[in-house]
């Protein structure tokens, strides 16, 4: 689980939706983030009410992807993620699948 310290602040978070961003699709959603961020490695899970109605699967997905996040700590990094319906079902299936999926967007990211 990523600590606290490394999640989107609400300020970063409202931040980030009022400037201009790049974002990236990925297998399990799209990647907002900002390029050349001041500040080290900063990242938000969202998962909406469209994708799954019970508050306790959304916050299972959350822990999952955060758990997931957390091998790239050492990048700076600063932007959320939205899951789609597709990535939630994918997540739940095949996680190496999620992993695999994440891994290629920080090394197209790192190399930037």
């Amino acid at each position: 689980m990523l600590s606290r310290k490394k999640k989107l602040s609400r300020e970063q978070f409202n931040f980030l939706l009022k400037q201009r961003q790049k974002r990236i699709n990925t297998c399990c959603g799209v990647f907002s983030y900002k390029e050349n961020p001041p500040e080290g490695f900063h990242v938000s899970v969202v998962i909406s009410k469209k994708v799954t109605k019970k508050a306790h699967e959304r916050n299972y997905g959350k822990r999952v992807l955060y758990t997931l996040l957390s091998k790239y700590i050492h990048l700076p990094f600063l932007g959320y993620l939205l899951v789609s319906k597709d990535g939630y079902t994918l997540l739940l299936k095949d996680q190496k699948k999620v992993d695999e999926c994440l891994y290629e967007f920080f090394e197209k990211y790192s190399q930037k």
